[in-house]
């Protein structure tokens, strides 16, 4: 980029491709930490990056450059300040941060598979809402690292019932194959 440093547009080019990737991961999960208190940590981290790309943008050199970049990054720094805040108050509300149980995302069933595992999560987002099902194949691929995999999710739905014979987990009549390194 123009008017820019190498160094500075790096950086910039680093940072964007983790916040996009951390943003997505957030909504479809493929890597968590096995601390819930970790995840948060992280997020926070994440939600931080449009602030330091704000104080980058000072060292562009052309004017109009500098104000279009910064308005850009100041609007994402306002979307992820709500959910800095938001993340915050999930913190602040959790009686454990460090309870993987805590805040209305709790486990209900866990199966050792091999190396892996599957895990059933309830949700509960609180009075107003009703409960969910969540089952996701894991696998540490790290210490505190974990490998993740979206199998099944129903809202609202209280209860589940499955069974796991040679690699397949069955749900409801469909079958999700349980892959020896979650994605491969």
């Amino acid at each position: 980029m123009a008017g820019m440093s190498k160094i500075s547009f790096k950086l910039i080019l680093i940072l964007n491709i983790i916040f996009i990737l951390s943003i997505i991961n957030a909504i479809y999960p493929f890597i968590r930490f096995s601390s819930r208190l970790a995840n948060y940590i992280f997020m926070i981290i994440t939600l931080c990056i449009p602030t330091v790309l704000v104080f980058l943008g000072f060292t562009i050199k052309n004017l109009y450059k500098k104000i279009l970049f910064i308005i850009l990054y100041g609007i994402m720094v306002l979307v992820s300040g709500m959910f800095l805040i938001f993340t915050l108050i999930l913190i602040a509300v959790s009686e454990d941060v460090r309870n993987v149980d805590a805040i209305g995302f709790s486990i209900i069933e866990y199966v050792q598979v091999g190396e892996s595992r599957v895990i059933v999560y309830r949700t509960d987002g609180g009075a107003t809402t009703s409960l969910g099902i969540i089952v996701r194949h894991e696998k540490e691929i790290l210490p505190g690292i974990l490998l993740v995999r979206n199998l099944y999710r129903e809202y609202p739905r209280y209860e589940i019932e499955f069974e796991i014979k040679n690699g397949i987990l069955l749900i409801d009549d469909i079958e999700y194959k349980l892959k020896r390194n979650i994605y491969y």
